[in-house]
């Protein structure tokens, strides 16, 4: 959220009300794992996961090497989607 905030204030001026940026904010807020690139991480005791693909806004399935990887990977395709798909 940073980056929105920063290109927030850089459009309309830091002196933009509060009252103004938390309805801004409410308006884009989603999890940032959602635009997280899919990552299987590097380790191979597979397991299949859900992550987001925000060119599609939609969820899909991938195998998940058990370790690292990144916040963008769920355990069930209804978690992702309440988390990142937009209706």
């Amino acid at each position: 959220m940073v980056y929105l905030k920063n290109t927030f204030n850089y459009i309309f001026g830091n002196n933009c009300s509060n009252a103004l940026w938390s309805i801004f904010a409410d308006v884009v807020s989603i999890d940032d794992g959602c635009y997280q690139t899919l990552d299987p991480g590097p380790c191979r005791e597979y397991v299949v996961k859900w992550y987001y693909d925000a060119i599609a806004n939609s969820c899909a399935q991938f195998w998940f090497g058990g370790c690292l990887g990144n916040e963008n990977r769920f355990d069930s395709e209804r978690s992702c989607r309440e988390t990142c798909v937009k209706f």
